[in-house]
């Protein structure tokens, strides 16, 4: 009897080391994930740009490359005049 309560837990503690790994893992993904569509998306971009390519037009999807202006970086709210607030 001692037997198989020490073999059960053995097994839960295996059971919880493998779990917690795998839930490390998966906070990490999206962060991975994030940064790699992020690097696919510039990619897009860079070679559109070089190949000057405006439209490129697949079976299940369309891109286009447009130029959008630069955002305006805000570091203090504060510093907005009232006037446009």
């Amino acid at each position: 009897m001692l037997g198989t309560i020490t073999r059960a837990y053995l097994d839960d503690r295996a059971f919880a080391a493998a779990l917690k790994q795998l839930l490390d893992d998966m906070r990490i993904r999206p962060n991975r994930l994030v940064t790699a569509t992020a690097n696919k998306r510039n990619l897009i971009a860079e070679v559109m740009g070089k190949a000057e390519l405006r439209k490129v037009t697949e079976p299940d999807l369309t891109l286009f490359l447009r130029e959008v202006p630069r955002g305006l970086p805000l570091n203090d709210e504060a510093e907005i005049p009232e006037i446009y607030c």
